[in-house]
């Protein structure tokens, strides 16, 4: 924004530009960047924030990221919107795969980003999410992803480098004998408190809910 042409002093050859806003240097070659630097990239207007600031004023920000959800909300309801490389399966074949089958669905995310009935998109299986958008009303997706189940980990050399990050230099090293030891101890701790297994969402895999196939994916229940 406001770009200043940078002259090599006895010359006129230009060897960069400079925002006229935050004084931030671009090569010669990017004098399209010094153009745009300092202005929302949605809108286009000048940014007030100071040098380091987003590159987007934060209404618009906000406006973009409840479109994004708004889509990926959408994208749920269309069975042609399945990832082309995603693994296709029936809700009884994940189910069949093993003892947990949670799933995933960005779907229930609200066009103001807030899930719907407060709900984090994780559901132990397909009968809870489908109890779920029966009681709060909601369409029912036609597509969601599968999860992996994660159980519950302590990671020693994560635990003693916190632990250490203010003491003496060797203290870090000196503790980092001991990992193997604290390992199991941790181990051991996990394995006795008998948390429920965690889950994150597996994006190569699908689980279909529709009751038609379409030609867009094949396969389906």
């Amino acid at each position: 924004m406001n770009t200043i042409k940078l002259v090599a002093e006895g010359t006129t050859e230009v060897y960069g530009y400079a925002c006229g806003a935050c004084q931030m240097i671009f090569n010669a070659s990017n004098r399209d960047i010094a153009d745009r630097c300092c202005l929302c990239t949605s809108c286009g207007k000048p940014l007030s924030d100071p040098p380091g600031h987003s590159s987007r004023h934060r209404e618009c920000d906000v406006v973009l990221r409840r479109a994004e959800r708004e889509r990926a909300r959408r994208a749920h309801y269309d069975l042609a919107q399945i990832p082309k490389d995603a693994e296709v399966l029936g809700q009884h074949d994940y189910a069949a795969q093993r003892l947990s089958a949670p799933v995933y669905c960005e779907a229930l995310l609200s066009p103001f980003g807030a899930m719907e009935a407060d709900h984090d998109g994780y559901f132990s299986c397909v009968s809870d999410l489908r109890a779920h958008c029966e009681r709060w009303e909601i369409a029912t997706p036609a597509w969601v992803f599968a999860c992996d189940v994660v159980p519950l980990a302590f990671d020693a050399e994560a635990v003693l480098e916190m632990s250490t990050a203010e003491l003496n230099e060797g203290a870090a090293s000196e503790a980092g004998l001991h990992a193997p030891d604290l390992q199991r101890v941790l181990d051991e701790f996990a394995k006795a408190m008998q948390i429920p297994d965690t889950w994150t969402p597996d994006f190569d895999r699908v689980v279909v809910l529709a009751t038609q196939a379409t030609p867009e994916a094949p396969g389906c229940p």
